[in-house]
């Protein structure tokens, strides 16, 4: 009964977090299977964030697929598709995730050069992938 009491504060608790997938504990001071990272006086629920880290990473690496397939199409070589590549990816992490996060990445990620890091090696062999692929299928052969 009393686990039961724990697991229903805990709920409670989660539902009362802003953001759809925060990963802030909320001031509570409940321990969610002892997964909290503590970041100074904020506590952050580590499979939340983890979650939120695979989002944003799968997100940059389908931005990378476009930018690639598009980088091929008009036939970039060399240093252009990777500059293509680096602006196009940094202002994705820096524009579009923090519109979708109200402009308040704190209740999200523990750091803000996660907004930027996370998946961008991932990101890079994928746009590589594409890129010389549509490249060569439109402009070799």
């Amino acid at each position: 009964k009393e686990k039961e009491e724990e697991e229903k504060r805990r709920r409670l608790a989660l539902s009362n977090c802003t953001g759809l997938n925060s990963g802030l504990a909320c001031g509570e001071s409940y321990n969610m299977d002892g997964v909290h990272i503590d970041i100074g006086e904020e506590k952050y629920d580590a499979k939340l964030v983890a979650r939120n880290l695979k989002a944003i990473a799968e997100a940059r690496t389908l931005v990378a697929i476009v930018v690639g397939l598009g980088a091929g199409i008009i036939g970039l070589t060399g240093f252009q598709g990777i500059f293509l590549f680096l602006a196009i990816s940094i202002s994705f992490g820096g524009v579009v995730l923090l519109l979708n996060m109200g402009n308040d990445w704190r209740p999200y990620v523990e750091s803000f050069d996660l907004l930027f890091r996370q998946g961008l090696f991932e990101s890079l062999l994928s746009f590589t992938l594409f890129w010389t692929l549509v490249y060569n299928v439109v402009h070799v052969f």
